[in-house]
Protein backbone atom coordinates (compact mmCIF):
# COMPACT_ATOMS: atom_id res chain seq x y z
CA UNK A 1 0.00 0.00 0.00
CA UNK A 2 1.18 3.39 -1.07
CA UNK A 3 0.10 5.79 1.42
CA UNK A 4 -0.57 3.24 4.47
CA UNK A 5 0.25 6.67 6.94
CA UNK A 6 -3.47 7.86 5.45
CA UNK A 7 -5.45 5.02 6.61
CA UNK A 8 -4.00 4.67 10.04
CA UNK A 9 -6.54 4.91 12.81
CA UNK A 10 -6.71 7.08 15.70
CA UNK A 11 -5.84 10.39 17.53
CA UNK A 12 -1.97 10.76 16.05
CA UNK A 13 -3.30 9.97 12.01
CA UNK A 14 -6.01 12.32 12.72
CA UNK A 15 -3.82 14.90 14.44
CA UNK A 16 -1.40 14.72 11.77
CA UNK A 17 -3.71 15.38 8.86
CA UNK A 18 -5.77 17.57 11.04
CA UNK A 19 -4.32 21.07 9.17
CA UNK A 20 -3.93 19.72 5.95
CA UNK A 21 -7.71 18.91 6.17
CA UNK A 22 -8.00 22.72 7.15
CA UNK A 23 -6.64 24.01 4.65
CA UNK A 24 -8.35 21.97 2.14
CA UNK A 25 -11.54 22.97 3.68
CA UNK A 26 -9.96 27.09 3.68
CA UNK A 27 -9.32 26.59 -0.21
CA UNK A 28 -12.81 25.06 -0.98
CA UNK A 29 -13.79 28.54 0.77
CA UNK A 30 -11.91 30.59 -1.52
CA UNK A 31 -12.72 28.85 -4.15
CA UNK A 32 -16.75 28.82 -3.34
CA UNK A 33 -16.87 32.82 -1.65
CA UNK A 34 -14.51 34.96 -2.58
CA UNK A 35 -14.72 35.16 -6.83
CA UNK A 36 -18.43 35.55 -6.53
CA UNK A 37 -18.05 38.86 -4.24
CA UNK A 38 -15.54 39.89 -7.49
CA UNK A 39 -17.63 41.60 -10.52
CA UNK A 40 -16.44 39.77 -14.01
CA UNK A 41 -15.28 43.35 -15.70
CA UNK A 42 -12.33 42.05 -17.25
CA UNK A 43 -12.30 44.60 -20.05
CA UNK A 44 -11.60 42.04 -22.72
CA UNK A 45 -8.48 40.81 -21.16
CA UNK A 46 -7.78 37.01 -20.58
CA UNK A 47 -7.41 36.90 -17.04
CA UNK A 48 -10.49 38.51 -15.13
CA UNK A 49 -10.15 39.62 -11.98
CA UNK A 50 -11.55 36.27 -10.82
CA UNK A 51 -8.61 34.08 -12.06
CA UNK A 52 -6.08 34.86 -9.27
CA UNK A 53 -8.85 33.70 -6.22
CA UNK A 54 -9.86 30.75 -8.05
CA UNK A 55 -5.90 29.81 -8.91
CA UNK A 56 -5.09 30.58 -4.98
CA UNK A 57 -8.25 28.23 -3.70
CA UNK A 58 -6.75 25.34 -6.22
CA UNK A 59 -3.19 26.16 -4.90
CA UNK A 60 -4.08 25.71 -1.26
CA UNK A 61 -6.11 22.70 -1.63
CA UNK A 62 -3.56 20.88 -3.99
CA UNK A 63 -0.24 21.95 -2.12
CA UNK A 64 -2.39 20.88 1.23
CA UNK A 65 -3.28 17.45 -0.54
CA UNK A 66 0.67 17.17 -1.52
CA UNK A 67 1.09 17.59 1.83
CA UNK A 68 -0.85 15.17 3.05
CA UNK A 69 0.49 12.09 0.81
CA UNK A 70 4.28 12.96 0.74
CA UNK A 71 4.37 13.22 5.48
CA UNK A 72 5.65 9.41 5.74
CA UNK A 73 5.91 8.24 8.81
CA UNK A 74 9.47 7.29 10.18
CA UNK A 75 10.19 5.26 12.96
CA UNK A 76 12.66 6.73 15.37
CA UNK A 77 15.60 5.79 17.55
CA UNK A 78 14.10 7.77 20.23
CA UNK A 79 12.05 5.62 22.88
CA UNK A 80 8.55 6.65 22.82
CA UNK A 81 8.46 7.74 26.64
CA UNK A 82 11.52 10.54 25.36
CA UNK A 83 9.24 11.32 22.46
CA UNK A 84 6.59 12.09 24.59
CA UNK A 85 8.31 14.55 27.27
CA UNK A 86 10.18 16.36 24.69
CA UNK A 87 6.91 16.53 21.82
CA UNK A 88 5.02 18.04 24.39
CA UNK A 89 7.68 20.66 24.70
CA UNK A 90 8.57 21.52 21.25
CA UNK A 91 4.66 21.31 20.89
CA UNK A 92 4.27 24.21 23.14
CA UNK A 93 7.42 26.06 21.09
CA UNK A 94 5.37 25.34 18.21
CA UNK A 95 2.52 27.16 19.43
CA UNK A 96 4.52 30.10 20.63
CA UNK A 97 6.51 30.81 17.57
CA UNK A 98 2.79 30.96 15.51
CA UNK A 99 1.67 32.85 17.91
CA UNK A 100 4.72 35.40 17.75
CA UNK A 101 4.14 35.24 13.46
CA UNK A 102 1.10 36.69 13.93
CA UNK A 103 1.39 39.01 16.22
CA UNK A 104 4.60 40.21 14.00
CA UNK A 105 1.71 39.74 11.26
CA UNK A 106 -0.84 42.45 13.56
CA UNK A 107 2.19 44.34 14.47
CA UNK A 108 2.56 45.32 10.52
CA UNK A 109 -0.67 45.80 9.67
CA UNK A 110 -0.45 48.73 12.76
CA UNK A 111 2.69 49.77 12.07
CA UNK A 112 2.79 50.02 8.33
CA UNK A 113 0.97 53.54 7.57
CA UNK A 114 2.98 54.97 10.20
CA UNK A 115 6.22 53.50 9.46
CA UNK A 116 6.14 53.01 5.60
CA UNK A 117 5.57 49.73 3.94
CA UNK A 118 10.11 49.40 3.24
CA UNK A 119 10.89 49.94 7.01
CA UNK A 120 7.85 47.90 8.28
CA UNK A 121 8.35 44.29 6.22
CA UNK A 122 12.10 44.87 6.35
CA UNK A 123 11.43 44.30 10.06
CA UNK A 124 8.88 42.04 10.41
CA UNK A 125 10.50 40.05 7.39
CA UNK A 126 13.53 39.69 10.26
CA UNK A 127 11.80 39.18 13.17
CA UNK A 128 9.61 35.95 11.08
CA UNK A 129 13.49 34.68 9.83
CA UNK A 130 14.85 34.66 13.49
CA UNK A 131 11.60 32.68 14.73
CA UNK A 132 11.69 29.91 11.91
CA UNK A 133 15.66 29.91 13.65
CA UNK A 134 17.39 32.11 10.74
CA UNK A 135 20.55 33.09 12.84
CA UNK A 136 22.82 33.92 10.22
CA UNK A 137 23.43 38.01 10.37
CA UNK A 138 24.30 38.43 7.01
CA UNK A 139 20.98 36.64 5.79
CA UNK A 140 19.06 38.37 8.34
CA UNK A 141 19.89 41.69 7.20
CA UNK A 142 19.88 41.12 3.14
CA UNK A 143 17.33 38.97 2.71
CA UNK A 144 14.17 41.01 4.15
CA UNK A 145 15.55 44.27 2.46
CA UNK A 146 16.31 42.70 -0.59
CA UNK A 147 12.18 41.20 -0.18
CA UNK A 148 11.01 44.80 0.91
CA UNK A 149 12.71 46.11 -1.93
CA UNK A 150 11.38 43.63 -4.89
CA UNK A 151 8.02 43.78 -3.51
CA UNK A 152 7.58 47.81 -3.38
CA UNK A 153 9.35 47.19 -6.86
CA UNK A 154 6.56 45.01 -8.54
CA UNK A 155 3.75 46.92 -6.43
CA UNK A 156 4.71 50.32 -6.56
CA UNK A 157 6.40 50.74 -9.84
CA UNK A 158 5.47 47.70 -12.09
CA UNK A 159 1.48 47.90 -11.25
CA UNK A 160 1.35 51.50 -9.78
CA UNK A 161 -0.32 50.31 -6.54
CA UNK A 162 -0.23 52.84 -4.06
CA UNK A 163 2.01 51.50 -0.58
CA UNK A 164 2.22 53.20 2.53
CA UNK A 165 4.89 55.44 2.75
CA UNK A 166 6.30 56.88 5.93
CA UNK A 167 4.31 59.42 8.14
CA UNK A 168 6.68 60.21 10.63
Amino acid sequence: MPFPHLLEKGEESMRANLPNIIMILLGLLVILVIPYQISETSGGAVLGPRFFPYLLGIGIILFSVISMFSTEKEPSAIPKEEQESTGETEGKKDYLRTGLLFGCILFWILIVPIAGFIITTTLVTMAAMILIGCRNKLTLGWVPLAFSLVVYYVFAILLHIALPEILI
